[in-house]
């Protein structure tokens, strides 16, 4: 079967609607001119397999006949894919493989004829495979008499090799592995292991490692175990470096040597120790894909907590970090995946802790105090490199707004001084490290007078008690002390943030669109007395969802599954006494919306009070966001805690929101 034609219908399995030909070309990187002809072969593969051609759509392209896709993917197992020793880089991932696994197929001449091409094309190609293997520390080294050998990092090797196996061969599942491997061993001086054996090992290494790992990165493992076995009785001139680090991290370490311990029982082959650490490393190195899907489990708490990150390190830095609308969306991404490694003792290192520390202290100290809910949520100690890698996303985005500020144009001031260079060059300084702002010059009265007339200034500032300046344009002027006191600075911070939120107006809390108020109507509120168990509790609050429309009472149930996820509720807990009950994004799920149950006394439950359950639901990731932005603001005022305590009813309720949103409508 030819590659392309697989990986068409590959792709178009992966599709449910109408794909052009423009699509198809940029995605699989087809040249334009060459999809008709792959869709005709693609045609007559189909046809030959007794299947329906590709469906056709004038002005929307084609996709695969409905009926026939469970009949083509059971056909596709079975179907290999081979080296295309027409294609430069088959022929140079073939040459670095056999290098790697092969015996006495290191001679150019050897090479050239298994590949059954000229010596001159994969002398060509092996120059090119040199420069490649220079990225990843390894010496491709020719010798006339002897041959090719390698030197150098084997494992970032191995780990280069992998990458271009998955692409020739699309490995993505054990199958696909095993056709590999036995494509592999039709060449000369393959090692075989048998298609039992690798799906044997295949599946000790998906019941070892966390339900977090995605089957990309179990397939990658397998596969780098599989290419290390056959390694194991051959001699390379290579350096082993030994790197201990991952050791440190024991629960990667120990899935690594339970990894290689199966991998030598399996094969019946002996590895070496530096080999356990390698697949912890690699492990280590693989992404995750448990929380990057709307399931049942999906931590939708975390957002919260990311908001009041943000609106926290907003607070802490001045800096309004929520006009950059992608902080958000990268932050709650990284504490998901951050939430997942502390619960698996997997947190990682950052090898530029120093350098973060060095360059963004401020930033950096505003983080360790701001990561207190997420610290709190996990009941553990969250370490420092960890910390580094929030503190670079908040450095990123105060460079962002700092630049989007000065294109356009930032608040403009001059310094107007007659007491001296030094005086004003103190209060320039003073300012600029206060508030950000663009100093246009320090000029005395005189010269201020002579100029009358001065572009993009927004205000003057000066020492001169009677500065009585008739400008063309009518500028503010704040009168200040040559070592400005506190009352200085509290006038200049009012006008520098009204002008600030003249230019970048500041979100309204109140104002925001799909506010918690919009989604959590009277219907969806109750006061009762007390509950006899969480579970029930949590149905109840649950319940005025379900009763409302938002939801169905299936959904009601997973809420209760998902509270028990982690060994107990704590785990919901948004602040103290207050849990969100929640699902994933599902089909049980109508309208967004949210319910308050409230109890008047406390229920006990693992040693925490819990007095109210804010239940939810959406239907979609975007929907909930200004309500979760809110809520965010909500939760960490200390006020409002103590108010809301004490309300009565939905009308104390609504009234002690709106009062506290317009309190933090501005940082």
């Amino acid at each position: 079967m030819e590659r392309d034609i697989f990986q068409l219908i590959n792709y178009l399995l992966s599709k449910n609607t109408y794909i052009s030909s423009k699509n198809i070309s940029e995605d699989l990187d087809f040249k334009i001119r060459k999809v008709p002809t792959i869709l005709d072969n693609t045609d007559n593969w189909l046809k030959s397999k007794g299947f329906s051609k590709l469906k056709r759509l004038q002005g929307k392209g084609i996709k695969l006949s409905s009926k026939d896709i469970l009949r083509i993917k059971a056909v596709l197992l079975n179907e290999r894919i081979s080296f295309d020793f027409t294609n430069s880089n088959d022929r140079r991932t073939y040459a670095l493989y056999s290098l790697m696994c092969f015996a006495k197929v290191s001679h150019l001449k050897e090479l050239a004829n298994s590949m059954n091409i000229s010596g001159r094309t994969i002398s060509n190609d092996m120059i090119r495979l040199r420069k490649q293997l220079s990225d990843c520390k390894v010496k491709l080294i020719y010798n006339s008499s002897k041959g090719y050998k390698l030197v150098g990092d084997l494992f970032l090797c191995k780990c280069f090799l992998i990458s271009n196996l998955k692409q020739i061969f699309l490995l993505r599942s054990e199958k696909e592995v095993v056709n590999f491997i036995i494509e592999s061993n039709t060449l000369s001086g393959s090692k075989f292991i048998s298609p039992e054996k690798i799906q044997n090992l295949y599946q000790d290494i998906d019941n070892i490692l966390p339900i977090y790992f995605s089957t990309e990165a179990k397939i990658t493992v397998l596969v780098y175990l599989i290419i290390t076995c056959t390694q194991s009785d051959r001699n390379f001139d290579y350096y082993d470096k030994e790197d201990n680090d991952i050791s440190n991290n024991k629960a990667m370490h120990d899935l690594g040597s339970i990894i290689a311990l199966k991998g030598e029982e399996e094969i019946n082959v002996h590895l070496k120790k530096i080999e356990q650490i390698r697949i912890s490393t690699l492990l280590q190195s693989q992404s995750n894909e448990l929380f990057y899907n709307y399931t049942a489990n999906y931590p939708f708490e975390i957002e919260i907590f990311a908001h009041q990150m943000i609106q926290d390190m907003s607070q802490k830095c001045k800096i309004d970090f929520q006009r950059d609308q992608e902080l958000f969306d990268v932050l709650s991404s990284h504490l998901i995946n951050l939430i997942s490694r502390i619960r698996y003792h997997t947190q990682i290192r950052n090898p530029l802790l120093e350098k973060v520390k060095r360059h963004y202290s401020q930033i950096h100290k505003a983080v360790i105090s701001s990561i207190q809910y997420v610290q709190a949520y996990t009941e553990n100690r969250i370490t420092e490199d960890e910390i580094s890698f929030i503190t670079i996303y908040f450095a990123s985005a105060m460079e962002k707004i700092s630049n989007q500020q000065n294109k356009n144009g930032n608040i403009n001031i001059i310094i107007v001084c007659n007491s001296g260079n030094a005086v004003s060059r103190l209060l320039q300084y003073k300012l600029l490290n206060s508030y950000q702002v663009n100093i246009l010059g320090t000029l005395s009265e005189q010269e201020i007078r002579a100029k009358n007339d001065i572009k993009n200034l927004d205000l003057i500032i000066t020492v001169i008690g009677n500065l009585n300046l008739k400008l063309k344009k009518n500028v503010p002027i704040i009168k200040v002390n040559a070592f400005p006191t506190k009352s200085d600075y509290k006038k200049l911070e009012k006008f520098i943030n009204q002008k600030r939120h003249k230019n970048y107006p500041y979100n309204s809390l109140r104002n925001v669109k799909n506010g918690i108020l919009q989604f959590l109507p009277r219907s969806n509120f109750q006061i009762i007395n007390e509950g006899k168990s969480i579970d029930d509790l949590i149905q109840s609050s649950g319940n005025l969802l379900a009763r409302n429309k938002y939801c169905d009472i299936d959904y009601v149930k997973q809420m209760i599954k998902v509270a028990h996820q982690f060994g107990g509720v704590n785990h919901l807990l948004i602040a103290p006494g207050i849990i969100l009950p929640h699902a994933g994004i599902s089909s049980h799920v109508f309208k967004t919306g949210m319910s308050l149950l409230k109890l008047k006394e406390p229920f006990n439950y693992k040693g925490e009070k819990i007095m109210v359950f804010i239940a939810f639901c959406t239907i979609n990731n975007t929907q909930h966001q200004g309500a979760f932005q809110q809520l965010g603001y909500l939760l960490d005022d200390k006020e409002f805690l103590e108010e809301f305590k004490e309300i009565k009813n939905y009308d104390d309720f609504k009234s002690l929101i709106l009062r506290s949103l317009k309190k933090g409508e501005k940082l």
